[in-house]
């Protein structure tokens, strides 16, 4: 695993023990474990390499303590061996994609998530860092969230910037009917502006049988909209779900405003399509079919 990931392991374990005599009443672990093997032919040899790949997750729930309402520790990574000539020569390789702690107090109000995590709602998007990110739910369906932290870099990624923060207010009807404003910051080497999104979200529910969503993301140093999404779902029956989509995007606006790479870019892209699920045999077959 790399260092920060360790790094967090370390923490989620002094913050387990520091809240005195725990028991979690939910434990669930899981490990899968893939074999494969192949020739490689390299510098006019045929060599065998043989990976070991080996996925790792843990879910402790429920655990009770002095500190915290549903407390619960998530963890989840992968670890490689590779035996016989592998072509970089690293013969092991592993990362932590997830290691977080999680805790709700003040009435279950408040929710904190300490450790490396993924952050979805909003402009954030999936952002994966290592950090803190509380959520404060008030009444009548309003609330915040925010995020702030260092962001991950993946094993085989490039980085994604030296430091990230944001925040979301919300108001949430039910949980298939949410809007919220958000803004993100994401600071790259040397303090440069890596991103500076604002944007608005949404997902609404208006029939049991026809749902809504939508995203709109600006760049503020740009000026100009970074990505627009908008999707219809309906249910016509039973058997049949349908959803058409429309998506606009400037990936030059997801690269660093610093980098070469975003003048080369192309600066919009615009996607338009459906999906379309069938059920001709209900839980025993299913067809699925989409265009764009």
């Amino acid at each position: 695993a790399s260092r920060v990931g360790l790094l967090v392991l370390a923490c989620l374990t002094a913050l387990a023990g520091g809240t005195g005599p725990a028991r979690a009443e939910t434990v669930t672990a899981s490990a899968t474990t893939i074999v494969s093997g192949q020739r490689d032919p390299r510098d006019g040899t045929v060599r065998t390499v043989v990976p070991f790949l080996e996925l790792v997750s843990l879910r402790a729930s429920e655990i009770q303590n002095s500190l915290f309402d549903d407390t619960q520790i998530v963890v989840s990574g992968w670890g490689e061996v590779v035996a016989g000539s592998p072509r970089d020569g690293k013969s092991t390789l592993g990362d932590v994609d997830v290691a977080y702690v999680q805790g709700a107090t003040w009435d279950r109000r408040v929710t904190l998530r300490l450790g490396r995590q993924f952050v979805f709602p909003g402009t954030a998007a999936n952002v994966q860092l290592d950090g803190l990110a509380p959520t404060l739910r008030v009444k009548g369906g309003f609330g915040l969230s925010g995020f702030v932290g260092v962001p991950v870099t993946p094993r085989f990624g490039y980085t994604r910037g030296q430091f990230a923060t944001g925040g979301r207010a919300f108001w949430s009807h039910s949980y298939e009917s949410e809007v919220g404003v958000s803004i993100l910051e994401i600071l790259g080497t040397g303090q440069h502006v890596f991103r500076r999104d604002a944007g608005v979200d949404g997902r609404y529910r208006v029939l049991d049988s026809l749902a809504l969503s939508g995203l709109v993301r600006w760049s503020i140093p740009e000026a100009r909209m970074a990505e627009a999404d908008a999707a219809v779902n309906w249910r016509v029956c039973r058997y049949v779900d349908v959803t058409g989509d429309y998506r606009r995007t400037a990936p030059d606006l997801f690269l660093p405003r610093y980098s070469l790479f975003a003048v080369f870019a192309q600066e919009t892209r615009d996607e338009v399509g459906g999906f379309i699920s069938l059920r001709p045999w209900p839980r025993r077959l299913d067809l699925q079919g989409d265009f764009h």
